[in-house]
């Protein structure tokens, strides 16, 4: 299913027992003023969620464009959840609680999350052994990126992993197509 911003608890119960997967699509449902989707709602409930483009409505087609929407749109949510918003009318009742998504939950959404939402994450979404190779080829020297480069104290507090990790949440916050060499 697409969207999924107004489904009610008994739905969601029934997406997850039917095996019912969503493809979250926050640029569509930002454009359209249709709703946010409220992620974390549809995991717990034991939902799969994929994100999608769904430029019918929306108005990128760029996963990483997406990535970031599903970013806004979860600290919207958090915003809206803690805060008693005077002015603005009818409001659900305050969760201080909810936390928004990282870009990592928000990657995995794009990636794995997405491959299994339709059912292929035995063949792509990760680099396990014996999928396809499915990725992007990323240069952190190329405009709007130019030379990026840890400073000299995370370089050396940082793991191998972390610093990797540090280049892609440069590249999700402040690269673009650019930076995307093959």
């Amino acid at each position: 299913m697409a969207h999924g911003v107004f489904l009610e608890d008994e739905e969601i119960k029934l997406l997850a027992k039917t095996g019912t997967s969503v493809s979250h699509c926050p640029a569509s449902n930002t454009m359209l003023s249709s709703g946010l989707c409220d992620v974390f709602r549809l995991l717990n409930g034991g939902v799969k969620v994929g994100l999608g483009t769904d430029v019918s409505g929306g108005n990128c087609v760029s996963i990483k464009d997406v990535i970031l929407r599903a970013l806004d749109v979860s600290h919207h949510l958090e915003f809206i959840k803690k805060h008693e918003i005077k002015g603005t009318g009818k409001m659900p009742t305050t969760d201080e609680t909810y936390k928004s998504m990282n870009y990592k939950q928000a990657i995995y959404l794009a990636t794995l999350g997405g491959a299994s939402a339709i059912a292929v994450d035995d063949k792509v979404g990760n680099f396990d052994v014996g999928k396809e190779f499915d990725a992007l080829f990323i240069d952190t020297s190329i405009f709007p990126m130019p030379n990026f480069v840890l400073s000299e104290l995370l370089e050396q507090k940082f793991t191998p992993e972390q610093k990797v990790l540090e280049l892609v949440q440069k590249f999700i916050f402040n690269g673009d197509d650019r930076n995307i060499v093959k």
